[in-house]
């Protein structure tokens, strides 16, 4: 994939394989993610994501501040859950 960086990041000391991906607008994680690390998920109005091979997919709901560590870097971010397969975990720009 063109502008993205792969790395091994950290929720809750579980490894995440993270995907930095400069054309997403959002962050997004996988529901089993999500549901593995007991997030709470927060109900979204309906948002449709268009993902990089054309398809719709629908977003599940939002985690809210979720301490991310990456290299070092302690970030708290929200994110969509979403069914992706590229990563576990997406940050958008």
């Amino acid at each position: 994939m063109r502008g993205t960086i792969r790395f091994t990041g950290f929720i809750q000391g579980h490894k995440i394989q993270t995907l930095i991906d400069g054309g997403s607008s959002d962050n997004f994680i996988q529901p089993r993610v999500a549901k593995f690390l007991h997030l709470p998920i927060y109900h979204t109005p309906r948002l449709q994501v268009l993902v990089g091979n054309g398809e719709q997919l629908e977003c599940e709901g939002e985690v809210q501040n979720i301490l991310v560590q990456i290299q070092g870097h302690s970030l708290y971010i929200s994110a969509y859950v979403l069914p992706i397969a590229a990563a576990e975990l997406v940050l958008g720009s």
